[in-house]
């Protein structure tokens, strides 16, 4: 795990602490000194930093900052005041709560449909998936995470096709893949299958049977 500890003494920055999305971090400024320190984030590290947390006059600040957005965050001190003393900052990445299947073989088996969508279970390792026969789309859903812990994987195939014309159609607002951006997640023949992992905020595509993930 990352941290960042200084002792200022003078106006200036410390050095900065890199969050993944869904990683977070405790923060605190103790000591005794005149004026103010503030914490700063930045999604572009090399151009600029906002204040996340405004400091008080003379007083220290602590808490705990999460990155809540898909993409990494960067975390840096600067006192923009400092008359008199030293004020010691600490800025300390928190252990991630991972969950990894102790039973990969642990399945689910789901019968998709054309007239409402269908969720995936997240207390188990694989989904296994056969459609209605609808002749056409069926929507297939794993939400925003709620339920999944970081670090939790997930494998969906799709086993077999009611109809020739049928595919599956999974939600993808909170899917991830490096930094391209998914347009569709689309399962239509049997046997193709996407492998997915909890980052905290998103559902990384960690591997998919090649057309199935759709970027741009």
């Amino acid at each position: 795990m990352s941290s960042v500890t200084a002792a200022l003494t003078a106006v200036g920055v410390t050095n900065q602490l890199s969050l993944k999305p869904g990683e977070s971090a405790k923060y605190s400024v103790t000591g005794t000194f005149t004026g103010f320190v503030n914490l700063e984030r930045s999604s572009s590290p090399l151009s600029s930093f906002a204040t996340l947390v405004a400091g008080a006059e003379d007083t220290g600040i602590s808490g705990t900052v999460t990155n809540e957005t898909k993409t990494s965050q960067w975390f840096r001190f600067r006192a923009t005041t400092l008359g008199s003393g030293t004020a010691l900052v600490t800025l300390a990445e928190n252990a991630a709560v991972v969950r990894t299947p102790t039973d990969l073989d642990s399945r689910e088996d789901l019968a998709t449909n054309g007239d409402a969508a269908t969720a995936v279970g997240l207390d188990v390792y694989q989904t296994h998936l056969g459609t209605s026969g609808s002749g056409g789309a069926e929507d297939l859903t794993i939400g925003d995470g709620t339920g999944a812990v970081i670090g939790q994987r997930k494998l969906i195939v799709l086993d077999t096709l009611g109809d020739a014309a049928d595919s599956v159609t999974l939600d993808d607002e909170n899917m991830s893949k490096g930094t391209s951006t998914i347009t569709a997640v689309a399962l239509d023949a049997a046997g193709e299958f996407i492998l997915l992992e909890f980052q905290g905020v998103t559902w990384e595509v960690i591997k998919a049977t090649s057309g199935v993930v759709t970027t741009s």
